[in-house]
């Protein structure tokens, strides 16, 4: 089991429920940010967790003002990657309204995954 994963053990997953992947930003993408603050970004960026499971897309944010969404598929419309430069993103696209959630930026590999894995469930 990756170090990922078991990070994740202590997540309240639904019977039957199983993680796919769990993406969080990637270092390379983001050497900037680490570069402006002196390193204190790997905390933000550590704290910035996006796990797949095989029912929904549970989106993790913040350090001191902790946001966690739950997404369930039947609630997605539809998925897309696209790539700026050296970052690739995975958009969201919400079924009943045209609200985008953006996963990212991480590496593009690491975004098509994402990206594909959210397109293989039943949407």
């Amino acid at each position: 089991m990756s170090r990922s994963r078991r990070r994740m053990e202590g997540l309240p997953l639904q019977p039957g429920e199983s993680i796919l992947l769990v993406a969080r930003p990637s270092i390379a993408v983001n050497w900037p940010k680490y570069l402006a603050t002196l390193g204190l970004y790997g905390i933000w960026r550590k704290r910035a967790t996006t796990v797949l499971t095989n029912r929904r897309i549970l989106l993790n944010r913040g350090v001191l003002a902790r946001t966690e969404r739950s997404i369930p598929f039947t609630h997605v419309n539809d998925a897309r990657f696209f790539r700026r430069g050296y970052a690739g993103y995975a958009d969201i696209l919400m079924r009943g309204s045209s609200r985008i959630e953006r996963i990212g930026p991480m590496r593009p590999s690491q975004a098509r995954r994402v990206t594909s894995e959210v397109l293989s469930q039943e949407l």
